[in-house]
């Protein structure tokens, strides 16, 4: 979270509308990171998730939250880059996310 000092943090969790993006990184907690979870957040309208998905080696990306889904959703895979809404001259490249190719 940018602009916030530290100290907010020991008071209170930021509020959505303070999240500029939310990561999670899964393997064995997909089904309930794209599920439960992207629901809740959805619901409380955090405008971006994305779950960086080890087990098939991609960023899935959600956004335009509406009721308990988000309208826009998509897949970036390796050699792909994807830029945060809130920073969307800054892209990151999917490699750079996921851990090397064994």
């Amino acid at each position: 979270m940018i602009g916030l000092p530290e100290e907010q943090y020991l008071r209170a969790h930021p509020t959505p509308e303070q999240v500029l993006l939310l990561v999670e990184v899964g393997q064995s907690s997909l089904r309930y990171d794209a599920g439960m979870k992207l629901r809740a957040y959805a619901r409380r309208g955090v405008c971006e998730y994305w779950i960086v998905d080890l087990a098939h080696q991609r960023i899935e990306v959600y956004r335009e939250p509406q009721g308990e889904r988000y309208v826009a959703h998509l897949t970036f895979e390796r050699g792909a880059v994807v830029a945060p809404l809130a920073f969307p001259d800054e892209p990151i490249a999917v490699d750079d996310v996921l851990p090397p190719r064994a």
